[in-house]
């Protein structure tokens, strides 16, 4: 797919976001982990109820190669998200 960490990738800088939140992120890897095919970021916020701490935690999980751009688009509530291929 494509590579959130290569030059090209317009929001690469919020991958390194360095603010741990475990919480928002477990909630956020037990909402996706049975994800088939893509969602939409916002749906999933809205589903999680995590707000801003959401959107941090799925920035996160694409920089930790767990989630994926069905796109290679700017990373925003519109923009969907997959369940990285083993």
């Amino acid at each position: 797919m494509h590579d959130p960490l290569s030059a090209e990738f317009p929001d690469r800088r919020l991958l390194y976001l360095r603010k741990p939140d475990p919480d928002a992120d477990a909630i956020m890897r037990e909402t996706t982990s049975d994800l088939i095919g893509a969602a939409r970021i916002g749906d999933l916020i809205a589903h999680t109820g995590l707000g801003g701490r959401g959107f941090r935690s799925i920035a996160r999980l694409i920089g930790g190669h767990e989630l994926e751009l069905r796109d290679p688009v700017r990373i925003d509530y519109d923009s969907h998200v997959m369940r990285r291929a083993a």
